[in-house]
């Protein structure tokens, strides 16, 4: 199994389920991505914009007019705490989006260094993004993130597609290991792509709406209801004479 860091080691895992972008900002917590991004800038695409919502926005976007999932990168506490809302927003839409947020050094883990939200229990980012994401991962050791990245890639694109997280602590990005790349999550493929779109699918099947709306049109009552009230007495009193 080669060595490698755990930034080297995600920066492979995106570039191995064809991920063509990062939308992120560089702060403290996440600076340890930066040489691996830059290193592979020929296969996968580092996206600065000015503000970790948009950086969210952007991803949730490009899996609606692409329907290939990209990920975010954002840094500790507050500005990670600013992609809730489009995470929310990709969570209800159906929309793929691999979150990759960073967190404060387990070693400094419940101490209250700078941006560690811990009011509750320690380094507690994993719980703020719970409700708007499909599952929310914490791996704490270089060894324990084959196992995550593959559980979130493919809970993102299994059944109803969604954000997830991966929330990986300051010394884990440069930390080393012997760790083997896991293997890719199945591709995501649109309904209009292929012909049944059962175990993958960001919207109603379209052979379904069709019937849905065969079934309205057909209905007695919806081509009644659908006449003005004017029109509808006077179909009554004719039937009544």
């Amino acid at each position: 199994m080669p060595r490698m860091k755990g930034a080297e080691l995600i920066t492979d895992y995106l570039i191995a389920n064809d991920i063509p972008y990062v939308f992120g900002i560089c702060g403290h917590g996440n600076v340890g991505m930066l040489d691996p991004l830059y290193e592979a800038r020929d296969r996968i695409k580092l996206v600065s914009p000015r503000h970790e919502q948009v950086a969210a926005h952007m991803a949730d976007a490009y899996f609606r007019v692409r329907h290939q999932p990209v990920a975010t990168l954002t840094s500790c506490g507050p500005g990670s705490a600013n992609i809730v809302m489009p995470l929310a927003c990709a969570l209800t839409d159906s929309s793929a989006v691999f979150a990759i947020t960073a967190n404060v050094p387990t070693s400094q883990f419940n101490r209250s260094p700078f941006q560690e939200i811990n009011r509750h229990f320690q380094a507690d980012f994993v719980n703020v993004l719970r409700p708007v994401v499909k599952r929310s991962f914490q791996p704490t050791r270089v060894d324990m993130l084959p196992l995550a990245l593959r559980q979130a890639m493919t809970t993102m694109l299994s059944g109803r597609p969604g954000p997830v997280n991966i929330d990986v602590p300051f010394n884990v990005f440069q930390e080393e290991d012997d760790v083997e790349m896991p293997p890719p999550a199945p591709a995501f493929k649109h309904p209009k792509k292929r012909r049944l779109a059962r175990r993958h699918r960001a919207c109603a099947r379209h052979d379904t709406c069709r019937a849905a709306a065969g079934a309205l049109h057909r209905s007695r009552r919806h081509a009644v209801g659908s006449q003005p009230r004017a029109h509808r007495i006077r179909q009554k009193n004719s039937a009544s004479r």
